[in-house]
């Protein structure tokens, strides 16, 4: 009896770091399914592959709740339960005004709370729920770059989520999240003007979220600076 392929859903799958996130589960024998924006980016991540190894779904705004709400129905019917969720939307501005901190809680929090709560139903039991942050969020409020309290306190919060999801998910399913620096995406290389030494490659924080996902995987409840 041919054994099951281990599944992972992968959202923002055409971000900066989905691409690599997605070649890197598929490399590992993993089955991709991936939710995306714009369909001509993720027909170019799905090039030739075949059919079972990613499947994608297209999805208008996971900031609404109808748009999102429509999504996990058609996963609960087309997916049987999924190892891991890799939840990789989210976005960056700059500012420090209560509107950029609701821009921010929009795009970073809300998307990840919805699917947090949608991963009782969609994760099978010893699953993984993965979400990205910041490792800025780890610097003392005395430190922090001007400019970013917007970007930063909306990490903050998607951190919270994460510690409260692992409570809340003791025993069925292995939350964590992964506190990146800045990735070494197009839009982060055109943005710095003091080269890209500094940049974190993409392999480097897809690697161990592939660790993590993994269902002989112990990890629960950390945010994990790599």
């Amino acid at each position: 009896m041919a054994r099951k392929m281990k599944t992972v859903l992968v959202t923002g799958a055409t971000g900066g770091l989905g691409p690599t996130v997605v070649n890197t589960f598929i490399t590992a024998g993993w089955q991709v399914v991936a939710t995306f924006r714009n369909a001509d980016k993720f027909a170019a991540i799905q090039g030739t592959r075949p059919s079972e190894e990613l499947i994608g779904h297209h999805v208008g705004d996971l900031c609404r709740a109808n748009d999102f709400a429509h999504l996990t129905s058609r996963l609960a019917v087309r997916h049987s339960g999924f190892n891991a969720i890799v939840h990789l939307v989210g976005g960056f501005k700059t500012g420090d005004s209560p509107e950029d901190l609701d821009e921010m809680l929009e795009v970073n929090y809300l998307p990840a709370r919805i699917i947090g709560h949608a991963a009782e139903t969609l994760v099978e039991q010893g699953g993984a729920l993965i979400f990205i942050s910041s490792a800025l969020t780890k610097l003392p409020v005395i430190t922090r770059p001007f400019g970013l309290e917007g970007y930063i306190n909306s990490k903050l919060a998607l951190n919270g989520l994460s510690l409260r999801l692992a409570k809340l998910f003791a025993g069925k399913i292995r939350v964590n999240a992964i506190l990146a620096g800045i990735l070494d995406t197009v839009a982060n290389r055109a943005a710095k003007s003091d080269g890209n030494a500094s940049l974190m490659s993409l392999e480097s924080v897809a690697a161990p979220i592939l660790r993590i996902c993994h269902p002989e995987g112990q990890t629960t409840g950390h945010l994990m600076e790599i």
